[in-house]
């Protein structure tokens, strides 16, 4: 777990201090936290995304998506209750269609 961790922030750092455009090292960043999550390392992936959202350069819409990927992870961990919360502030930061979409499956279609 600790191995874990700190290869995640190792990664992190390379990402964030290498040399090239902003908009691909986030690219780069979010696909590392999708690969995370797809192999159910949820917690990891959690923190890596948390990570992310303390940069202040963050769009609105990279921002919302970064918390609805919180969000799935928070219902794949059983934590309905977060997860409801992290898609509502995904929604309040960016109303895109597809993270409506998530929570409306996720809320039973409604």
């Amino acid at each position: 777990m600790i191995f874990r961790t700190i290869s995640s922030l190792l990664l992190l750092l390379v990402l964030f201090s290498c040399a090239g455009p902003a908009r691909e090292v986030k690219k780069t960043s979010v696909s590392y936290g999708y690969r995370l999550f797809s192999l159910g390392l949820y917690d990891e992936a959690d923190f890596h995304y948390r990570m992310m959202l303390r940069n202040k350069d963050l769009t609105a819409e990279e921002k919302a998506r970064i918390l609805n990927n919180l969000a799935v992870i928070f219902e794949m961990k059983e934590e309905y209750l977060k997860a409801r919360e992290m898609y509502r502030e995904a929604l309040e930061t960016d109303s895109n269609g597809d993270i409506y979409e998530n929570y409306k499956k996720f809320m039973g279609g409604l």
